[in-house]
């Protein structure tokens, strides 16, 4: 029973591996041919990436565990739906569309409500990457760069995180990215209104939008100048990827890894990867600077 465990666990992770790399010889590939344009241009629009990222901690983990906290044995049972639904991502069996609608509904049938939403915020505070903030905040008061939140997870946590950004740490992202969730006159949440994911199309009758289209819609809306050249995209692993193919991409290499963190520290998928210590701050800083002098 033992080995035929570990042959499925290779086969899953074999299947997951495959698919990232064959991103990734299309990620280089890419980057190869712009490279020389990205290095003549100025950064000065930077997407953040949220969960991992910005903060150590992960929105969906902390929220199941929030309204899933028996235990089981010595874990959370929130942790094991969480688990249960990054594995169905890893086999190849759900879509991370799929995932978020499944996820989505675990917590719709505990009751999930915004006041939640802010329970969540305070658990997610001790991983922030102070660091990092204080470097945002340091660019975009000196070079005026513009700060995108960007995130797969819920708009409305983007939002709330970014008030409190503003509130302690004087640091406003200029808009903030996300899918979108849907609540009752209850405040009580009853589905999505919007998915972001890998891919644009409709999941469950679902509008499913990338990161990229967004900021593209978003720069129309808004009428903000936005060049993929002219960009910096921070992130910890591959789920960014469908923007690191199209701008300047710095990889946080995290001390404790998930499996597409691993991955995309393992396969570069990044034009600078940076250790997570006290001199990250400094690092970002002097790649956005460099960008500016040449």
């Amino acid at each position: 029973m033992a080995l035929k465990e570990t042959i499925k666990a290779k086969a899953k992770k074999a299947r997951l591996v495959g698919g990232i790399v064959k991103d990734s010889v299309v990620f280089n590939i890419k980057k190869k041919t712009v490279r020389k344009k990205f290095q003549k241009q100025p950064i000065d629009l930077i997407v953040v990436d949220m969960d991992g990222t910005l903060f150590s901690g992960d929105v969906s983990l902390e929220a199941l565990k929030l309204k899933y906290p028996e235990k089981t044995g010595k874990t959370v049972l929130g942790e094991l739906l969480y688990d249960v639904i990054l594995e169905s991502i890893a086999s190849g069996k759900n879509s991370v569309e799929s995932a978020i609608v499944w996820g989505n509904a675990f917590l719709i049938s505990r009751n999930f409500s915004k006041k939640d939403l802010n329970k969540v915020l305070e658990l997610i505070i001790p991983g922030l990457r102070i660091d990092l903030i204080e470097s945002l905040k340091f660019l975009k008061q000196t070079f005026n760069t513009k700060l995108v939140l960007a995130t797969q997870a819920s708009l409305e946590f983007g939002e709330l995180l970014n008030n409190y950004l503003k509130k302690e740490f004087g640091l406003e992202f200029d808009f903030v990215i996300g899918s979108k969730l849907k609540f009752d006159k209850k405040q009580s949440l009853t589905g999505l209104k919007q998915i972001v994911a890998m891919k644009t199309g409709q999941f469950q009758g679902i509008p499913v939008r990338t990161k990229a289209e967004l900021l593209e819609m978003l720069s129309f809306r808004k009428k903000i100048p936005f060049d993929f050249k002219k960009s910096l995209l921070i992130t910890d692993g591959y789920s960014d990827i469908d923007l690191a193919k199209r701008m300047r991409t710095i990889l946080i290499k995290v001390k404790q890894k998930r499996t597409n963190q691993k991955i995309s520290q393992t396969l570069k998928l990044a034009d600078y990867i940076i250790e997570d210590n006290s001199y990250l701050g400094k690092n970002i800083e002097q790649i956005v600077s460099n960008s500016l002098t040449k």
